[in-house]
């Protein structure tokens, strides 16, 4: 779990945890709430993602496979 001020530090968070566990991290939420106004809240998901070049090595990336995805609002 971490902490990030602004949502633009996310997907490099992102990216960061999942290449430096070598997959270990098998996925990466990041949860945006927005404090003043709306309090709107949306959810973005990374995940590892592993393919073979051209000269048939694997690389891994990362993938973001939800963006921006905005939660309903839950009444108390």
């Amino acid at each position: 779990m971490s902490y990030s001020q602004k949502k633009k530090d996310l997907p490099s968070l992102a990216n960061e945890y999942i290449l430096g566990s070598d997959t270990d991290i098998r996925v990466v939420i990041g949860i945006d709430v927005e404090y003043k106004g709306s309090k709107k809240t949306s959810v973005s998901i990374w995940r590892p993602h592993i393919k073979v070049n051209d000269a048939g090595e694997k690389e891994l990336s990362v993938v973001q496979t939800v963006s921006d995805q905005v939660c309903s609002p839950i009444d108390p």
